[in-house]
Protein backbone atom coordinates (compact mmCIF):
# COMPACT_ATOMS: atom_id res chain seq x y z
CA UNK A 1 0.00 0.00 0.00
CA UNK A 2 1.23 3.05 -1.21
CA UNK A 3 1.39 6.17 1.57
CA UNK A 4 2.24 9.72 0.09
CA UNK A 5 2.90 8.60 -3.35
CA UNK A 6 4.30 12.26 -4.10
CA UNK A 7 7.41 11.22 -2.23
CA UNK A 8 10.02 9.95 -4.56
CA UNK A 9 11.76 6.53 -3.30
CA UNK A 10 15.29 6.86 -2.01
CA UNK A 11 18.40 7.10 -4.05
CA UNK A 12 20.02 3.43 -3.41
CA UNK A 13 21.45 2.47 -1.67
CA UNK A 14 19.79 4.74 1.46
CA UNK A 15 21.08 3.74 5.27
CA UNK A 16 18.14 1.92 6.69
CA UNK A 17 17.23 2.86 10.18
CA UNK A 18 15.06 0.03 12.09
CA UNK A 19 12.95 0.50 15.00
CA UNK A 20 12.66 -2.77 16.88
CA UNK A 21 8.72 -3.14 18.79
CA UNK A 22 6.33 -3.50 15.61
CA UNK A 23 9.08 -4.07 13.19
CA UNK A 24 11.55 -6.48 13.74
CA UNK A 25 9.24 -8.33 15.69
CA UNK A 26 5.41 -7.97 15.52
CA UNK A 27 4.84 -8.20 19.47
CA UNK A 28 1.95 -5.12 19.68
CA UNK A 29 -0.54 -7.89 20.54
CA UNK A 30 1.68 -10.04 23.38
CA UNK A 31 2.46 -6.23 24.76
CA UNK A 32 -0.65 -5.03 24.91
CA UNK A 33 -1.72 -8.47 27.05
CA UNK A 34 1.16 -7.78 29.25
CA UNK A 35 0.14 -3.82 29.58
CA UNK A 36 -3.50 -5.16 30.58
CA UNK A 37 -1.75 -7.43 33.70
CA UNK A 38 0.42 -4.85 34.51
CA UNK A 39 -2.66 -1.63 35.18
CA UNK A 40 -4.23 -4.90 36.86
CA UNK A 41 -1.93 -4.79 39.27
CA UNK A 42 -1.74 -1.35 40.08
CA UNK A 43 -5.49 -1.18 40.65
CA UNK A 44 -6.44 2.18 42.09
CA UNK A 45 -2.89 3.65 41.13
CA UNK A 46 -2.73 3.88 37.70
CA UNK A 47 -5.07 5.00 35.05
CA UNK A 48 -6.96 1.47 34.29
CA UNK A 49 -8.17 2.68 30.80
CA UNK A 50 -4.73 3.87 29.47
CA UNK A 51 -4.40 1.98 26.34
CA UNK A 52 -1.28 -0.50 25.32
CA UNK A 53 -1.72 1.67 22.04
CA UNK A 54 -0.70 5.20 23.57
CA UNK A 55 2.69 3.07 24.82
CA UNK A 56 3.93 2.17 21.65
CA UNK A 57 7.18 3.77 20.50
CA UNK A 58 7.14 6.05 24.29
CA UNK A 59 10.84 6.06 26.80
CA UNK A 60 9.36 4.63 30.76
CA UNK A 61 10.66 7.95 31.79
CA UNK A 62 7.75 9.76 29.91
CA UNK A 63 4.91 6.99 29.94
CA UNK A 64 5.39 6.00 33.72
CA UNK A 65 4.76 9.38 35.09
CA UNK A 66 1.66 9.85 32.63
CA UNK A 67 0.65 7.07 32.84
CA UNK A 68 0.51 7.44 37.51
CA UNK A 69 -0.37 10.68 37.38
CA UNK A 70 2.44 11.83 38.90
CA UNK A 71 6.06 12.55 39.21
CA UNK A 72 8.20 9.56 39.57
CA UNK A 73 11.76 8.77 40.78
CA UNK A 74 13.89 7.03 38.92
CA UNK A 75 13.78 4.07 41.23
CA UNK A 76 10.30 3.36 40.74
CA UNK A 77 9.78 3.99 37.07
CA UNK A 78 13.05 1.51 36.85
CA UNK A 79 11.12 -0.99 39.40
CA UNK A 80 7.52 -0.19 36.99
CA UNK A 81 9.21 -0.79 34.02
CA UNK A 82 10.93 -4.21 35.24
CA UNK A 83 7.74 -5.54 36.19
CA UNK A 84 6.31 -4.69 32.92
CA UNK A 85 9.08 -6.65 30.82
CA UNK A 86 8.97 -9.43 32.79
CA UNK A 87 5.51 -10.20 32.28
CA UNK A 88 5.90 -9.25 28.54
CA UNK A 89 8.59 -11.73 28.09
CA UNK A 90 7.61 -14.85 29.83
CA UNK A 91 5.10 -14.61 27.60
CA UNK A 92 6.51 -13.59 24.02
CA UNK A 93 10.06 -14.76 24.52
CA UNK A 94 9.36 -18.71 23.73
CA UNK A 95 7.49 -17.86 20.99
CA UNK A 96 9.23 -14.77 19.62
CA UNK A 97 9.75 -14.71 15.62
CA UNK A 98 11.23 -12.10 13.27
CA UNK A 99 8.56 -9.95 10.84
CA UNK A 100 7.87 -12.12 8.22
CA UNK A 101 10.46 -11.53 5.16
CA UNK A 102 12.85 -9.95 7.86
CA UNK A 103 16.30 -11.85 7.61
CA UNK A 104 16.09 -12.44 3.87
CA UNK A 105 15.47 -8.58 3.35
CA UNK A 106 18.25 -7.29 5.57
CA UNK A 107 20.43 -10.05 3.77
CA UNK A 108 19.44 -8.29 0.55
CA UNK A 109 19.86 -4.88 1.90
CA UNK A 110 23.65 -5.62 3.17
CA UNK A 111 24.38 -7.07 0.28
CA UNK A 112 22.91 -4.03 -2.21
CA UNK A 113 25.70 -2.02 0.01
CA UNK A 114 22.93 -0.44 2.28
CA UNK A 115 23.78 0.25 6.11
CA UNK A 116 21.72 -0.64 9.14
CA UNK A 117 21.10 1.26 12.52
CA UNK A 118 18.61 0.04 15.12
CA UNK A 119 17.05 3.01 16.94
CA UNK A 120 14.41 2.22 19.82
CA UNK A 121 12.66 3.76 22.73
CA UNK A 122 13.18 -0.06 24.40
CA UNK A 123 15.73 -0.51 27.03
CA UNK A 124 18.99 -1.66 25.89
CA UNK A 125 18.35 -5.23 27.85
CA UNK A 126 15.64 -6.32 25.77
CA UNK A 127 17.58 -5.04 22.47
CA UNK A 128 20.06 -7.69 22.87
CA UNK A 129 17.48 -10.21 23.97
CA UNK A 130 15.84 -9.56 20.57
CA UNK A 131 18.61 -9.21 18.23
CA UNK A 132 19.92 -12.59 19.54
CA UNK A 133 16.91 -14.45 19.57
CA UNK A 134 16.55 -13.66 15.56
CA UNK A 135 20.31 -14.27 14.97
CA UNK A 136 21.31 -10.46 14.30
CA UNK A 137 23.93 -9.92 16.57
CA UNK A 138 26.70 -8.06 14.23
CA UNK A 139 23.74 -6.88 11.83
CA UNK A 140 23.18 -3.35 13.23
CA UNK A 141 26.38 -1.00 13.31
CA UNK A 142 25.04 1.67 15.57
CA UNK A 143 22.26 0.52 17.70
CA UNK A 144 20.57 3.54 20.08
CA UNK A 145 18.05 2.78 23.05
CA UNK A 146 15.77 4.65 25.41
CA UNK A 147 19.02 5.14 27.54
CA UNK A 148 20.73 6.50 24.68
CA UNK A 149 18.73 9.95 23.87
CA UNK A 150 17.40 13.07 26.11
CA UNK A 151 14.38 13.34 24.23
CA UNK A 152 12.29 9.98 23.09
CA UNK A 153 9.77 9.70 20.26
CA UNK A 154 8.44 11.67 18.53
CA UNK A 155 11.62 13.74 19.09
CA UNK A 156 13.59 13.00 15.89
CA UNK A 157 17.20 12.94 18.47
CA UNK A 158 17.12 9.08 18.17
CA UNK A 159 17.12 9.26 14.52
CA UNK A 160 19.45 12.13 13.77
CA UNK A 161 22.14 10.66 16.62
CA UNK A 162 21.66 6.77 14.55
CA UNK A 163 22.18 8.94 11.04
CA UNK A 164 24.85 10.82 12.29
CA UNK A 165 26.61 8.00 14.11
CA UNK A 166 26.64 6.28 10.19
CA UNK A 167 28.26 9.77 8.54
CA UNK A 168 24.96 9.98 6.56
CA UNK A 169 22.61 13.01 7.13
CA UNK A 170 19.15 11.75 7.81
CA UNK A 171 17.62 13.00 4.60
CA UNK A 172 19.44 10.41 2.81
CA UNK A 173 18.47 7.86 5.23
CA UNK A 174 14.79 5.50 5.64
CA UNK A 175 13.70 4.87 8.61
CA UNK A 176 11.41 1.50 9.08
CA UNK A 177 8.44 2.58 12.08
CA UNK A 178 5.20 0.99 13.60
CA UNK A 179 3.78 3.59 15.77
CA UNK A 180 2.40 6.84 15.22
CA UNK A 181 5.75 8.97 17.96
CA UNK A 182 8.41 6.49 15.84
CA UNK A 183 6.89 7.93 12.14
CA UNK A 184 6.44 11.38 13.25
CA UNK A 185 10.38 11.30 14.73
CA UNK A 186 11.47 9.70 11.50
CA UNK A 187 9.79 12.52 9.37
CA UNK A 188 11.03 15.62 11.79
CA UNK A 189 14.49 13.97 11.07
CA UNK A 190 13.97 14.37 7.10
CA UNK A 191 13.98 11.13 6.69
CA UNK A 192 11.84 8.87 4.27
CA UNK A 193 9.38 6.75 6.26
CA UNK A 194 8.36 3.04 5.85
CA UNK A 195 5.39 2.01 8.00
CA UNK A 196 4.86 -1.96 8.97
CA UNK A 197 0.74 -2.37 9.87
CA UNK A 198 1.66 -4.68 12.58
CA UNK A 199 0.08 -2.26 15.59
CA UNK A 200 -2.19 0.05 13.84
CA UNK A 201 -3.82 -0.05 10.50
CA UNK A 202 -2.47 0.32 7.73
CA UNK A 203 -4.80 3.48 6.49
CA UNK A 204 -3.37 4.77 10.16
CA UNK A 205 0.16 4.82 9.52
CA UNK A 206 -0.16 6.42 5.67
CA UNK A 207 -2.19 9.07 7.22
CA UNK A 208 0.41 9.37 9.95
CA UNK A 209 2.48 10.39 6.88
CA UNK A 210 4.60 7.22 5.87
CA UNK A 211 5.40 7.59 2.23
CA UNK A 212 5.11 3.55 1.85
CA UNK A 213 2.83 1.03 3.93
CA UNK A 214 3.27 -2.76 3.67
CA UNK A 215 2.24 -5.47 6.29
CA UNK A 216 6.12 -6.74 6.70
CA UNK A 217 9.11 -7.00 4.83
CA UNK A 218 8.15 -10.16 2.30
CA UNK A 219 5.77 -7.16 0.61
CA UNK A 220 7.16 -6.98 -2.69
CA UNK A 221 6.17 -3.05 -3.11
CA UNK A 222 9.26 -2.59 -0.78
CA UNK A 223 12.58 -3.74 -2.85
CA UNK A 224 10.02 -2.11 -6.11
CA UNK A 225 10.19 1.62 -3.56
CA UNK A 226 14.01 1.10 -3.08
CA UNK A 227 14.73 0.97 -6.62
CA UNK A 228 16.54 -2.77 -6.54
CA UNK A 229 16.64 -4.21 -9.70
Amino acid sequence: MSGNAAVAPPSAPAPLLFDMDGVLIDNSAAYAQAWRTFLAEQSGLAQPEYAAAQTFGRRNEELFPEVFGRAMTTAEIARHAQRLESLYLQDYLPRMRETPGLSAFIAEARSRGHRLALATSAPRRNVGIVTGKLGLDGVFEVILSEADVRRGKPNPEIYLQAAARLGRPAAECVVFEDSFPGIAAGLAAGARCVALATSYRAEEVAAAGAQLVIPNFADPALPHWLAWR
